[in-house]
C-alpha cells in the first residue's frame, strides 16, 4: 500500500478473478518449424503473477523435448528438460519482474520453436538501461521492487 491506497503489485500478485488486471496476460505458443506460420498449441492466460508462472512451466514440460538416463545405481530414470527447468524458471521470473504493468493490452509472450525458444515482454527497458549494457557487468534495479521482493 502506498498512501493508503493498493499498489499495482497487489492485483499483479494475489488477484484474482475481476481483480486480476487485463495487463496480467501471458501469451504462450508452440510453433511448427522455426517460423511462426503454423502454431500446434497457443494459450493466452490472465492471472495474478504466481498462477502465470505455474502455468508456463507446465506448458514447457509439455512442448520442450526431454532427454532421459537411467543411472546405474537407481531404478528411476532422471529427466532433463531441453532447457533447465531452474534457467526457464529464472527467466521467467525476471520477465513478471520486469514487466512494466502501466501498459494496456500488453502482455509477456513465451514461444516454442524446433530450435529455440523466445521470451518477450512488450515495452523498453527502465531506468535508461541501453540494450548494450545488458552484454555487460550491470547494477540490477528491479521495475517492480515489491514483485521482485516476493518472488
Amino acid at each position: 500500500m502506498r498512501d493508503g491506497e493498493l499498489t499495482l503489485a497487489a492485483p499483479v500478485l494475489f488477484g484474482q478473478g475481476v481483480a486480476v488486471l487485463p495487463q496480467c496476460q501471458l501469451r504462450l505458443a508452440r510453433f511448427r518449424g522455426t517460423d511462426k506460420r503454423e502454431f500446434l498449441d497457443q494459450r493466452q492466460l490472465n492471472g495474478h503473477a504466481f498462477q502465470l508462472r505455474e502455468e508456463t512451466i507446465l506448458f514447457c514440460q509439455r512442448h520442450l523435448s526431454t532427454a532421459a538416463r537411467i543411472p546405474r545405481d537407481r531404478l528411476e530414470r532422471e529427466e532433463q528438460l531441453a532447457i533447465p527447468l531452474p534457467a526457464l524458471r529464472e527467466a521467467l521470473v525476471n520477465a513478471l519482474c520486469h514487466r512494466d504493468y502501466s501498459l494496456q493490452g500488453a502482455a509477456i509472450s513465451l514461444a516454442i520453436f524446433n530450435d529455440r525458444l523466445e521470451l518477450w515482454s512488450e515495452g523498453g527497458l527502465p531506468f535508461g538501461l541501453e540494450p548494450e549494457a545488458l552484454k555487460r557487468e550491470h547494477a540490477s534495479r528491479p521495475r517492480n521492487l515489491l514483485i521482485a521482493d516476493v518472488f
